[in-house]
């Protein structure tokens, strides 16, 4: 048994580890109870307590086959590993199919084809290759190898599609300001959906995109004052079945505007969400605020994070006694002069859905804490944050649905205390602490960690009885 996560609960518990065994590896949830494609299952021989391990990637296809993370290249055909979805590239064209019923009416066997090309100033720039070069590791994440393929473009732009369990992720990387307008032009066709849009820069700015068809459009003013690279992504998400009751999601809400009064900030509707990016980022929340530079008291972003977690293998008869959620750390800035200190605690949330974050789910996070609250000066960067969950984040842990939580700046969002001393000369109050989202991957991602008991019952082994009756 080597999962941190579960070590460190362990430990935080009193229980010794060397009782622990392994009993249930990641698996379709028709076999039933205690079998997920989003958990582990464990139990403590001595005293018969078990404990599951939930994340926000599904390990499993639907038929319970491994996923594997890497793409292959066959007879000059390159294409993607088991998934839950089948990719193929060939001459500069992808093609991707689903391989089971998806949430939201998305049957087996829908697919679509594209052939991207990147304009500047309407005219073409290709590629130095028109093969792609598969990448021994993953940029994004070093456990993983194999499961990125690049395009070159000169000195302007790199292109990867990254594979991870169920996600399939495009990012193109502009590398230096272009003078012009760059379009990122999809050509695609069939009925699958690219998500377009989103464009950010190295510090977790966002630049404006204008999605024409199936085009996205950043004009070269958009570039001005941005930090090398930016990032331009398209992606596809997909699900072991249909069941988006008992999905997963996670990624960041927020509020950004211009010269905000607190008040605005902080109740009005949200103005946009992610949930298609790595994170990592102090923007990437976790909880984030932002000031605004040159306005004395006025605002410009308030970031939230959302995280929806599978728990739904939980036994009905499970009587949970304990449990905690881990957060990997990423970015932190601890304003100077002490005048925004964040500090993060776990909140219930309510978003619109299990499989997509939507800007409205901003206002969804409630205030009731799930646990006590992280200050930015403790915040570990390097490793996961614990947040063992009080008695009401455990009963609010669904053993039938998925569980819905999110982070909030404890202090001043949920507490309603304006940070102080805002001055117009600079964004001395920006501050916040950012966290990885499952898309980073193994080692990185959020997780849930479960403490139940069942009922004796004959089936069990002989021992765990009688450990119960002592």
């Amino acid at each position: 048994m080597t999962d941190p996560v579960l070590l460190r609960e362990l430990a935080r518990l009193r229980i010794d580890k060397d009782y622990v065994e392994f009993t249930q590896d990641y698996a379709r949830r028709s076999l039933g109870k205690e079998h997920s494609p989003y958990a582990k299952f464990y139990r403590d021989v001595a005293t018969g307590q078990r404990f599951m391990v939930a994340s926000g990637l599904p390990m499993v296809d639907a038929y319970g086959s491994r996923n594997e993370l890497e793409w292959l290249e066959k007879a000059g055909v390159i294409e993607n590993g088991n998934n839950i979805f089948h990719a193929t590239v060939s001459t500069g064209t992808i093609r991707l199919v689903v391989l089971s019923d998806q949430p939201l009416g998305i049957k087996k066997g829908t697919e679509c084809s594209y052939h991207a090309q990147l304009l500047v100033n309407g005219s073409e720039v290709l590629p130095d290759s028109p093969v792609p070069l598969i990448l021994a590791t993953d940029p994004t994440n070093l456990n993983y190898h194999d499961n990125v393929i690049l395009w070159q473009y000169g000195t302007l732009c790199r292109r990867r599609v990254r594979l991870i369990p169920g996600r399939y992720r495009e990012r193109w990387f502009i590398d230096r300001h272009p003078h012009a307008r760059v379009e990122i032009r999809h050509n695609k066709t069939g009925a699958l959906k690219l998500k377009l849009g989103y464009a950010e820069d190295a510090i977790g700015r966002f630049l404006k995109v204008r999605v024409v068809g199936n085009s996205e459009i950043i004009e070269s003013s958009e570039f001005d004052g941005k930090v090398f690279p930016i990032e331009i992504g398209a992606s596809m998400t997909f699900f072991p079945d249909a069941h988006d009751e008992v999905s997963s999601v996670d990624g960041r809400v927020y509020h950004d505007a211009a010269a905000q009064t607190w008040l605005n900030l902080r109740v009005s509707v949200g103005t946009g969400a992610l949930d298609a990016d790595a994170g990592g980022g102090v923007s990437h929340a976790g909880c984030y605020l932002n000031a605004s530079g040159g306005t004395a008291d006025r605002w410009t972003g308030l970031y939230r994070g959302i995280f929806v977690v599978d728990a739904s293998g939980l036994p009905d008869g499970a009587n949970k006694t304990a449990a905690v959620f881990s957060l990997s750390g990423g970015t932190k800035t601890d304003p100077p002069s002490g005048k925004y200190n964040p500090d993060m605690n776990i909140y219930q949330s309510a978003p619109a859905s299990n499989v997509a974050l939507v800007p409205g789910d901003f206002n969804s996070i409630l205030a009731v804490p799930y646990s006590t609250t992280i200050g930015v000066v403790a915040w570990d960067q390097l490793d996961y944050n614990d947040y063992p969950f009080n008695g009401v984040g455990i009963a609010a842990i669904s053993k039938t649905v998925a569980t819905p939580f999110g982070t909030r700046d404890a202090t001043h969002d949920v507490g309603d205390v304006e940070p102080g001393d805002n001055t117009p000369a600079s964004n001395d109050n920006d501050g916040g602490m950012g966290v990885w989202y499952a898309d980073k991957g193994a080692g990185w991602k959020p997780k849930l960690v479960v403490v139940y008991t069942l009922a004796v019952t004959d089936n069990m082994p002989s021992k765990m009885i009688a450990a119960k009756l002592i």
